[in-house]
Order: structure tokens, then C-alpha cells, then sequence
């Protein structure tokens, strides 16, 4: 059904839809759902093999990643971005960015508080950022 309402919309419309499942991990912790969830993962290449849609599959779970992503039916076929915290240094580079971009006075003492704060978790970055009333323009 997917396959056809995908080539329909390519056939008429002349758009790629773009498919994203999140959390689709909570599938594969189901008794049984392991062979279904191979089924739906060659769905998936076959949407992005046809040009029929782009699919994209969301996940925290990096056990799930492992076990799927290098399935010999898969790993060949599609991309695998990590999207993970930043080092320090680029965590660094990434407050001064936005620092500037907010024209703010980042002292090196802010940012090394920051760092120790949060880490180098970008969105938490970014929400202090978003914030932040004590920092001098």
C-alpha cells in the first residue's frame, strides 16, 4: 500500500515524499516482531532504491543501530548518521559561534563553566543560550 501511494504521488504530483519513523527500536523489544521488522527495513530500501520516497529512521538506541544497521541487507544501502555530543574543543567553538551570532561577551571563564554544566550537548547549549539574561551585549 505504501509502495503505490509513494508512486502515486511521484507519478502525479512529481515529489519524493520523505518517510520518518522515530523510535521505531520499540518495535524490534516486541516477542516476534523481529521477522516483521526485517520486512519493513526492506520496504525501506525498496522506497529509496526506487526513488519512490527517502526514509528516514530515528533512533537513541545504539544497540538497535548496531544490530540492524549492519544487517547485510541494510549497511550496503543506506547512510548512518551520528548525531552525538560535541568534544570540548568544538563545544567551544560552538558557544563562541553562537555568542557571536547573539552578540554576546563569552568570556573563556562562561564558556569552561558552560562546558562543565552541560557538556558538549548542543540543544543544551543552545537552551542556555536562549536564556541567558546575566551576559553582557
Amino acid at each position: 500500500m505504501i509502495l503505490k501511494y509513494c508512486k502515486i504521488i511521484k507519478d502525479e504530483f512529481g515529489k519524493i515524499p520523505i518517510i520518518v519513523v522515530d523510535d521505531i527500536d520499540l518495535l524490534a523489544d516486541r516477542k516476534g516482531e523481529k521477522y516483521k521488522l526485517k520486512d519493513v527495513f526492506d520496504l525501506f530500501v525498496s522506497l529509496n532504491k526506487l526513488e519512490l520516497a527517502k526514509v528516514f529512521v530515528i533512533t537513541s538506541n545504539t544497540l538497535f543501530v548496531e544490530e540492524w544497521y549492519f544487517e547485510p541487507s541494510i549497511h550496503p544501502r543506506a547512510n548512518l548518521l551520528w548525531i552525538d555530543e560535541f568534544d570540548k574543543e568544538i563545544a567551544l567553538k560552538f558557544m563562541d559561534f553562537l555568542a557571536e551570532k547573539k552578540e554576546l561577551n563569552l568570556k573563556e571563564d562562561d564558556k569552561e563553566y558552560l562546558y562543565e554544566f552541560v557538556g558538549g550537548n548542543p540543544k543544551v547549549i543552545i537552551n542556555v543560550f536562549n536564556t541567558a539574561t546575566h551576559l553582557e551585549k
